[in-house]
């Protein structure tokens, strides 16, 4: 047993010494699987669950102290984030109403099990970040800094969610609740960060979140030209159709 927890120590000293290299491999397969959504969704949104692992794989291989700390925070977020979704699906009182498509994997109670691995690393991330922002002794600060961080991603990840057979709104629209108790939800995962109180940064963290929001503002902007360029379409061959008439 001590051998091996002395390999996994060497083997993290190693990482931590070629940090820059794994961010450098991340950011290029973040890269790849932007333009493999645009080329290839089929193929590569169904990479989604996968590519959430290996996030939250980093953030493990990368979390040197307080492992008990972490262990507990993983527990209470996954568990509580996987039971808020499947209360917010079934009832409709926490987001709004909506469902979960394809996009994300293997479901139970209809609702992703990966989402409860989503709701860890944007909580971890956002508040790795709202650490190097803001003073140590202002854990309040801290988590409402890191709850709009998480809010700021979903807003982007909202855009494209349909369409990239995450979730559907019913009726096609965002509620103005679903960003509410992303706030008020977020807030409180970071406050049990804040209250668990990491000492060390992760040296990864940040770029797993950073690469998150670019990839999901990427899309959604690509998103929103092709909604832009198809109504000037359709409102140039209408008005050639009129003018015919």
């Amino acid at each position: 047993m001590n051998s091996l927890v002395k390999s996994y120590k060497q083997f993290q000293e190693l990482l931590f010494e070629y940090v820059n290299l794994t961010k450098v491999i991340l950011i290029i397969i973040y890269v790849v699987g932007y333009f493999g959504f645009i080329l290839f969704p089929k193929n590569f949104i169904s990479l989604t669950p996968f590519m959430l692992i290996l996030n939250f794989l980093l953030i493990v291989l990368y979390q040197s102290h307080r492992i008990s700390s972490f262990v507990r925070l993983c527990f209470i977020v996954f568990l509580f984030g996987f039971i808020i979704e499947v209360l917010g699906v079934s009832t409709g009182k926490i987001f709004g109403y909506y469902h979960y498509g394809n996009g994300l994997g293997l479901k139970l109670k209809a609702v992703p099990i990966i989402i409860g691995i989503n709701w860890l690393i944007l909580t971890y991330c956002s508040a790795q970040i709202a650490n190097k922002a803001v003073r140590e002794d202002y854990y309040f600060l801290r988590s409402i800094v890191g709850a709009f961080l998480m809010v700021l991603v979903d807003i982007f990840i909202e855009m494209v969610a349909a369409r990239l057979d995450y979730w559907h709104w019913d009726g096609g629209i965002i509620p103005l609740q679903n960003y509410i108790a992303w706030l008020i939800i977020s807030f409180f995962f970071n406050l049990i960060y804040q209250t668990i109180n990491f000492k060390t940064q992760n040296k990864i963290a940040s770029t797993v979140f950073v690469l998150q929001l670019l990839f999901f503002f990427a899309l959604s902007y690509k998103s929103s030209i092709e909604k832009i360029n198809k109504k000037s379409t359709s409102h140039i061959n209408f008005n050639i159709k009129k003018s015919k008439k």
